[in-house]
């Protein structure tokens, strides 16, 4: 398939759109102080024109509202304010200003207090906002209070692009969207129930995950159900291991967008990077992020890859699907569980691991 047909099928058949609904459309553009390599800007560049392309071929299929904001230069950072206006409303939005929740919300410091006043607002003037949501921007806004918000209490569709390239049009989201879905929900069977998984390999990697009772959840790529939530490409299966109880070590490989000079070993603890041994300046960046904030260090996410047409692994939103693979994040998971909120959110890719999965009941089984 060619990407106007890819693009195409992305409205008709992943959101089911309809000509009455009003679909947003945003992406960043690149900040005159992000230091970035030749391929980045590129890429980055591309991927304005990749936004346009959608807002282009999207306004046959419905109701575009297209916005470009300045970088916000690090991954699960809130969207400007103008993102949640469109996204929203007025009217939501100029609660959020006449209550002062903007600040909070900006620095991800919204008490339960407000977070549960914005809600019951949210859904109860639901009417307001978008009915689907694609997310370009290089830097992910998947974990986020806003993207929670819009699909639990807006019923917003959600589809998540970040560092997408064009490139991706030619593997992971040139795939059956059906079949996929049906068998990243057969991965998704196999670990319910799941108590315990522990990940090995080659490598070094050993790491013991303590799995939540609500277990993975799927990213399918079918967002034709009001909250739908999903990557594009799809095809993983998610969980928020239990904090404060993830140990062993981690060898990183990959950061997201390339292969280290030299392998980094992530030492935990429970629930969070203790330390860190290797030369790679990948490290500099990540210990930069926990001094910042200690947050930072939490163990987030266990993904387990299910797209068997993804092949990039130097981009680790196509990387993370490939069949076969898992990836461990860092940083905030307040949006799929967990009790995490923080300005980062970042995850590695693992090739080859031996998976080795114990139920609640005590079954052990390799997946």
């Amino acid at each position: 398939m060619d990407k106007k047909t890819i693009i195409e099928n992305i409205f008709k058949k992943n959101f089911n759109i309809k000509s009455n609904e009003t679909c947003l459309i945003y992406v960043d553009k690149i900040a005159p102080e992000e230091d970035l390599s030749e391929n980045d800007k590129l890429r980055k560049t591309e991927l304005i024109s990749i936004a346009n392309d959608f807002k282009n071929i999207g306004s046959d299929f419905a109701n575009i509202i297209y916005k470009e904001y300045g970088s916000l230069k690090e991954h699960g950072m809130e969207p400007p304010f103008s993102i949640w206006k469109a996204a929203f409303g007025n009217e939501i939005a100029d609660f959020i200003v006449e209550n002062k929740l903007w600040d909070d919300i900006k620095n991800k410091k919204l008490n339960q207090s407000g977070k549960n006043l914005l809600s019951e607002f949210i859904k109860t003037n639901n009417n307001t906002c978008v009915d689907c949501v694609i997310a370009l921007p290089n830097f992910s806004t998947s974990h986020t209070l806003f993207r929670d918000l819009l699909t639990k209490y807006g019923n917003a569709r959600f589809a998540s692009l970040p560092l997408f390239e064009g490139s991706i049009f030619n593997t992971a989201l040139n795939i059956n969207p059906v079949e996929l879905a049906q068998f990243t929900l057969e991965i998704n069977e196999k670990l319910k129930n799941t108590s315990i998984i522990n990940i090995k390999s080659n490598n070094g990697t050993d790491v013991i995950f303590y799995i939540r009772e609500n277990g993975f959840m799927a990213d399918t790529g079918l967002l034709d159900k009001p909250g739908a939530f999903s990557n594009l490409p799809a095809g993983e299966v998610y969980t928020a291991p239990i904090e404060g109880k993830t140990e062993g070590k981690f060898v990183m490989e990959y950061s997201p967008t390339r292969k280290l000079d030299e392998p980094l070993t992530i030492f935990i603890e429970k629930g969070t990077v203790k330390h860190i041994e290797g030369n790679d300046k990948f490290k500099d960046h990540i210990m930069s992020a926990i001094k910042n904030n200690d947050l930072v260090s939490n163990i987030a996410e266990l993904g387990i890859g299910t797209n068997k047409s993804a092949k990039n692994f130097l981009n680790i939103l196509e990387a993370e699907k490939i069949y076969g693979t898992i990836h461990m994040a860092l940083g905030d998971n307040s949006s799929f569980g967990g009790s995490i909120r923080v300005n980062f959110h970042e995850d590695f890719i693992l090739f080859n691991p031996e998976i080795t999965v114990t139920t609640q009941s005590g079954k052990i089984f390799k997946l």
